[in-house]
């Protein structure tokens, strides 16, 4: 008589699920389909009222297992897949997400280069709600040490996988948190040392729905001012001195300014880059320079379908202490003409005369930069090719 023999898995990837049926079918085969297959996956079901159970339980898998338990929020569901979990690395994938088909093969083999290393980050692409990609693959810096993780979130959960050892020198997820849960959890691991490091292929997609930046803003504002004063009651952090935490302060409040400002929230999105400006005085040194590519990076949001027209936005309701220090027209031309050379490089031959046509609107002295007018003139010729 045969007898299955159990092996070891060395991944755990743990999927908290709270009313998200119609996305949790294709979260689960993403994970099922992995190329590297020693692996479970526990289903954390946290009080759904919809289908996620009958979903979760149609798919017929030893690796597969169910848990239920009254609604905790997604901390609490994260934490009750690390209690139930058995394998060496974790990775906490949302329910609306999913994998890459080698997401655990990258996985491994970035912790077989770097025996000591606790966090492995690959990179990751955003998709629309039916998982269509809306951006290129993005990676996180290369640099993930503690200053680095202190002025902001570089990755979403889903692209990390962590060893389970670090566990027990750090608390879980915290589950008095409403938001941001998985940026404490990381800013924690490397207060006590954890090391971090990023590769670039992609291991998985996060979805982006409608609304997301109205729904979110302030209960994430909020969350990031938590987790930031929260870290700098450490002495890891108190080490980098007062003028950084200020800029990191600085940094959240410019994530607020540009979610703001990407629905239309004016006067928020004023207050809140008044803020960052006041805790971080050299966003508007030399002209301004920090504060224009500060605002140019955020007109790369997926959010944005138009970023000409989102940063043109954003200078003509800046706050007077912004005002003082830069000339909208001359940054907003700048932008512009980067932005052309970036579509070039991707052959995006509209992009570019878009592009440069509002740089000359604002900054009319790029008509007698060559590099511009060649970029422009190979731009529309392309385009007149590709309509003849």
């Amino acid at each position: 008589m045969n007898s299955i023999v159990k092996v070891q898995p060395d991944f755990s990837i743990i999927v908290p699920a709270y009313n998200q049926a119609k996305y949790l079918g294709a979260t689960i085969e993403s994970v099922l389909i992995q190329e590297y297959e020693r692996f479970e996956l526990l289903v954390v079901d946290d009080g759904s009222t919809d289908n996620t159970q009958r979903i979760a339980k149609s798919f017929v898998d030893h690796r597969l297992r169910y848990l239920h338990q009254p609604n905790a929020g997604l901390s609490g569901a994260r934490n009750t897949g690390i209690a139930h979990a058995t394998g060496r690395y974790l990775i906490f994938l949302d329910s609306d997400d999913f994998l890459e088909p080698s997401a655990l093969l990258y996985h491994k083999q970035a912790f077989a280069r770097n025996p000591t290393l606790g966090v492995s980050v690959g990179g990751w692409r955003f998709v629309n709600p039916k998982g269509r990609a809306i951006t290129d693959a993005k990676a996180a810096p290369s640099q993930l040490d503690l200053p680095q993780l202190l002025m902001g979130n570089p990755f979403p959960v889903n692209a990390a996988a962590v060893d389970r050892s670090w566990l027990g020198i750090v608390n879980h997820f915290d589950t008095t948190l409403q938001a941001c849960e998985d940026w404490d959890f990381w800013l924690r691991l490397a207060a006590v040392g954890c090391h971090m490091a990023a590769f670039e292929q992609p291991v998985c997609a996060y979805r982006m729905h409608p609304g997301q930046m109205t729904r979110e803003r302030e209960r994430m504002h909020t969350a990031r001012l938590t987790v930031l004063n929260k870290a700098f009651q450490t002495k890891q952090a108190q080490d980098q001195g007062s003028t950084f935490r200020a800029r990191c302060f600085a940094a959240a409040h410019a994530k607020t300014a540009a979610r703001a400002y990407y629905v239309g929230d004016v006067k928020n999105g004023k207050y809140h880059l008044e803020r960052a400006i006041g805790l971080d005085p050299s966003l508007v040194d030399e002209n301004a320079q920090a504060l224009m590519w500060l605002i140019a990076g955020w007109s790369s949001s997926p959010h944005i379908e138009d970023p000409l027209a989102y940063i043109t936005s954003v200078y003509s309701n800046l706050p007077e202490n912004a005002l003082l220090w830069t000339n909208p027209n001359q940054a907003i031309g700048r932008i512009a003409i980067q932005m052309a050379f970036e579509a070039f490089q991707r052959c995006d031959w509209p992009a570019v005369s878009a592009a440069v046509m509002q740089g000359i609107r604002h900054q009319p002295s790029w008509l007698t930069n060559r590099g511009v007018l060649s970029i422009f003139m190979r731009s529309l010729w392309k385009r007149s090719s590709v309509l003849t």
